[in-house]
């Protein structure tokens, strides 16, 4: 005779099959288990320059972009006054 029902490891979490009643699910007095491969030790890599680059701006993406636009302001600024000095001594 065949049995057949898959077997299960001795060791598989029992969770709560209804999954809609959070509460029990999250209840479950289950350990979090990790994979080997991400509580492996030694898995930190060098960030390569693009890959530092892209972290850093992913963090102060607002700061650098308010301070970017108050730079271009002050040029305009800055060009507006040199170019109105200009054109106010060539009228005189």
């Amino acid at each position: 005779m065949t049995d057949d029902r898959t077997a299960t490891p001795a060791d598989a979490p029992t969770v709560p099959t209804d999954t809609r009643d959070r509460v029990r699910v999250a209840a479950a007095d289950e350990p979090v288990r990790l994979p080997s491969w991400m509580a492996a030790t030694g898995s930190e890599q060098e960030l390569t320059g693009a890959e530092h680059r892209r972290l850093t701006w992913a963090r102060h993406r607002g700061k650098l972009v308010v301070a970017f636009l108050a730079a271009v302001a002050l040029l305009l600024g800055a060009l507006v006054i040199v170019v109105g000095a200009d054109v106010l001594r060539q009228i005189r």
